[in-house]
């Protein structure tokens, strides 16, 4: 374990979506077969908008930005075990691309370019990755910046194997 991880005196200590990820690792029975809750994961994630400092433009001190960076790994992770996308790979394809199809609501009028937004989400979608139990080079993020603003700014993601138009 390294340094900075968190660490709990037993699971009952962590959260929730940690709980459940750390009990689905330990498990000898497969996880399918001891959770009901989750043989149907929802289909989008809803993540905060992405921190400024996790933006390519920014320039801000390493230090402060690898706090932000692991902050949005294990956030995207604990909300995509909420969600049950750690099932999901039993459903996939071994092989062959994911389409991550990514839906920005940013919280101002502000233009936005959309390679923006998907770097600043790479450590977002390494999480989601890392819940999934999936390589993240098989992701190929299809992003777009939507109008209608929610108070605070949003990302929505869903994955799909194949993109119809």
């Amino acid at each position: 374990m390294s340094k900075g991880a968190l660490r709990y005196r037993s699971p009952e200590d962590m959260p929730a979506g940690l709980r459940r990820l750390y009990e689905a690792q330990t498990a000898d029975t497969p996880p399918a077969m001891r959770v009901e809750n989750y043989r149907n994961p929802a289909p989008e994630l809803v993540l905060p908008w992405p921190s400024r400092l996790l933006h390519p433009n920014a320039r801000p001190h390493w230090g402060e930005k690898a706090g932000e960076v692991k902050q949005a790994r294990q956030a995207a992770l604990l909300v995509a075990v909420e969600a049950g996308w750690q099932f999901l790979r039993a459903t996939l394809p071994e092989q062959g691309r994911l389409f991550v199809l990514i839906d920005g609501y940013p919280p101002n009028r502000r233009r936005r370019d959309r390679d923006g937004l998907q770097s600043s989400l790479k450590h977002a979608l390494d999480g989601i990755a890392d819940a999934m139990g999936v390589n993240d080079s098989r992701f190929f993020p299809i992003t777009d910046i939507r109008e209608a603003r929610p108070p605070r700014g949003e990302v929505r993601i869903r994955i799909t194997t194949e993109v119809t138009r």
